[in-house]
């Protein structure tokens, strides 16, 4: 290897250059030629020797490789605040530390220490070259070793493994469960949190999930319906999930919803045959005002008279023929029959909403597809292991 200028360097295979250390200076251009050369075609030439072809694949005594690898450099601002600049400032050190050491490896005489501390030295910039002044003016020797290691502690000061940063986050209770978050988010947070902490236990787990769930979950999640403490994790993780189930179904029934065609909306799918046949019915008087209210007006013809003209102004349009009404007479049988069936159907529905936070439909959805209606889970209502062993009911 043979330096032919600053950071100029050459590895040649069959040819022995003299030891000479290089004279290091900073360098004009952030790139570092390195090249490897051999007996190549032209020497051959010079030689009297006729040039051979390249052959990939092989350590030929003609192949040339040439590469370009740029020069490490640390460039701290004097202008970035320390808060923003700890963590960035001490990644950047530790991997300009390491890129030196690789680099120093290319180099002849990179494994003398005073060549070290000049590379060092020339490549540190902006308030790491000032620290670099005035550290090595009070001193006289040094070596590269005592360099970097004030280097670190200037820079990038030990940072604590990373099961006791974890157990410091825990403790603050940064992890905090935000307001619109949902479970399986929270559950991926926190166990991202306690992944390096190898030796925490099942109860600890359990308490430091329990503590910053939102203060709407932190009191249903605290015992399971039987009142007692839950023992597994992954229990905990269910019941929060079925919890928060719960809550947004009730929250959902809160809401204020139109009283006309609430459940349609609610439930496309709703059949009227499963309709509880028990329920009252709506007076005559409610039901001729919500069928006033689902008609529509029809535009009355230009011109013509008689009996066209008067069968034009009933309900709007619909798919059957159905005969529509005199203004201000009584409506159809099939029109009220039909105003008695969504009153029905409002009137029920209302009364699931409120007890059981869903439609009647999609209760029956829920049992035929055997989905838990206390807990969600994957099991019939009747085998769910969190009722009492007298409530539940024999298969």
């Amino acid at each position: 290897m043979s330096w032919r200028g600053p950071f100029d360097q050459s590895i040649d295979r069959g040819v022995q250059d003299p030891a000479v250390l290089p004279v290091l200076q900073t360098p004009a251009h952030p790139f570092v030629p390195l090249a490897a050369t051999t007996v190549g075609p032209a020497r051959n030439e010079e030689q009297g020797r006729p040039p051979s072809s390249l052959r990939q694949g092989h350590d030929d005594g003609d192949e040339v490789i040439k590469l370009s690898i740029p020069v490490p450099k640390l460039h701290i601002s004097s202008d970035m605040k320390q808060k923003n600049a700890e963590r960035s400032t001490a990644d950047a050190t530790r991997a300009y530390l390491r890129d030196v050491r690789m680099y120093l490896l290319l180099v002849r005489g990179g494994d003398r220490d005073t060549v070290k501390c000049l590379f060092v030295g020339n490549t540190l910039e902006g308030m790491a070259k000032t620290w670099y002044d005035q550290w090595t003016t009070t001193r006289k020797n040094f070596t590269y070793d005592e360099l970097t290691a004030a280097l670190l502690a200037r820079f990038a000061p030990e940072v604590q493994p990373r099961d006791i940063e974890a157990r410091h986050t825990l403790a603050l209770g940064t992890y905090r469960m935000h307001p619109n978050e949902t479970i399986p988010s929270y559950q991926s947070r926190f166990e991202a949190l306690v992944t390096p902490i190898a030796d925490l236990s099942e109860g600890d787990r359990i308490f430091w999930f329990q503590r910053c769930l939102l203060e709407s979950l932190a009191g249903e999640c605290a015992t399971d319906l039987m009142g007692r403490k839950f023992q597994s994790y992954g229990e905990l993780v269910q019941f929060a999930r079925g919890a928060e189930m719960r809550f947004l179904a009730k929250q959902g029934a809160l809401r204020p919803v139109p009283r006309v065609n609430a459940v349609r909306a609610q439930d496309p799918a709703y059949d009227a045959v499963h309709v509880d046949q028990g329920t009252d019915v709506r007076s005559p008087t409610a039901a001729t005002t919500v069928v006033r209210t689902d008609q529509g007006r029809s535009a009355r013809g230009a011109s013509g008279t008689g009996a066209g003209a008067r069968v034009s102004s009933g309900a709007g349009p619909s798919s059957g023929p159905v005969r529509g009404k005199r203004k201000g007479g009584p409506p159809s049988a099939a029109a009220a029959h039909e105003a008695g069936n969504e009153a029905k159907r409002q009137r029920t529905d209302d009364l699931w909403l409120k007890k059981w936070g869903c439609t009647q439909s999609e209760l029956a959805r829920q049992r035929k597809e055997k989905v838990c209606v206390r807990c969600a889970g994957g099991h019939p209502t009747r085998d769910c292991p969190m009722l009492p062993p007298l409530a539940q009911q024999p298969k």
